[in-house]
């Protein structure tokens, strides 16, 4: 049995903005319309702009994107807990055994949950700050959080991949950070194969979210995939390429998501790149009712759960 469990891979969340949105929490439209300044798109309205998020970014703000976000209020930006249903929901979730909890989300809805806070103040947040050292890094980095996270509670490592609200310049929301970050990732893979076990057959240690995302079992809940974060699919296609992932024992990603079309692009290209896709049972298409999201989320949470226990 012990050898067993050492040889578990990581079983890793990926959590995007849907569970907060479907308790009416802010979304990603929210914060580009708080960075507009263009006039013209202020006139015919955000979310009339038919433009990948990365580029609608820079074309509201005018290309001033950090400077408006370092204008954002904190507490706006830091998020909050609208129910305690939502609240519930999220404890479920982080109680399913993660080994690493990765979010696009720059808020601490997650951290609220785990720590028990309906809102979390800046000194509550920099308490829970952690980093990992990995070669010079010796502090946590200022601009792209490779080796930062958040550690509510002993048992939770909360990563944000796309910045956090603590750190406005840290977010990833504009076209140019995009393409910032992904050479980050790559500087920080060139060389790298990736290996469960060493030679001795000892697992080897997950020193940055990146780490996670390729070695892990990635479960994707809450997240788009939209086909604008291109530094996802990017890493995606290297985690299929690894040569860890050419054996029996690969590494997934299980992506859960409602089925809105009886053909959709994006579940077909994550299924080319080895993704295993969800819809537990949720179809709304060809004129049926909308789509109930909280119930949405907990069957996936119950099928994450399921599929975890076979690991």
């Amino acid at each position: 049995m012990e050898n067993k469990k050492k040889k578990k891979r990581p079983q890793v969340l990926l959590l995007g903005n849907g569970i907060n949105r479907a308790f009416n929490g802010d979304s990603w439209e929210w914060l580009l319309c708080n960075i507009t300044t263009n006039p013209i798109c202020k006139c015919i309205g955000v979310r009339n702009i038919e433009m990948p998020m990365p580029l609608k970014a820079i074309l509201v703000s005018e290309d001033t994107i950090n400077d408006r976000l370092g204008k954002q209020k904190e507490e706006q930006l830091f998020g909050q807990l609208k129910s305690n249903e939502q609240k519930e929901m999220l404890e479920r979730l982080l109680n399913l055994g993660f080994d690493e909890i990765l979010t696009t989300n720059y808020s601490y809805e997650l951290e609220m949950a785990a720590s028990g806070n309906n809102n979390l103040s800046r000194n509550q947040i920099e308490k829970m700050m952690d980093f990992i050292k990995h070669g010079k890094t010796n502090r946590a980095e200022s601009k792209y959080l490779i080796h930062t996270f958040n550690r509510p509670k002993e048992k939770y490592q909360i990563w944000h991949i796309h910045g956090e609200a603590r750190k406005p310049n840290s977010i990833v929301l504009g076209h140019y950070y995009y393409g910032k970050l992904i050479q980050r990732i790559m500087q920080y893979l060139d060389g790298r194969k990736y290996y469960l076990f060493d030679k001795m057959g000892k697992k080897n240690d997950i020193s940055s979210w990146i780490d996670a995302f390729i070695l892990g079992d990635v479960y994707v809940l809450g997240l788009g995939y939209d086909v604008s974060e291109f530094d996802l699919w990017w890493l995606l296609n290297r985690k299929k390429n690894e040569e860890v992932n050419k054996g029996k024992n690969e590494g997934k990603l299980y992506f859960f998501e409602p089925r809105t079309s009886e053909f959709d692009e994006k579940i077909e290209l994550l299924k080319v790149l080895g993704a295993e896709y969800h819809d537990c049972g949720v179809q709304c298409y060809e004129g049926k009712n909308k789509i109930d999201y909280v119930g949405f989320y907990n069957k996936a949470i119950e099928e994450i759960g399921k599929i975890m226990k076979k690991k």
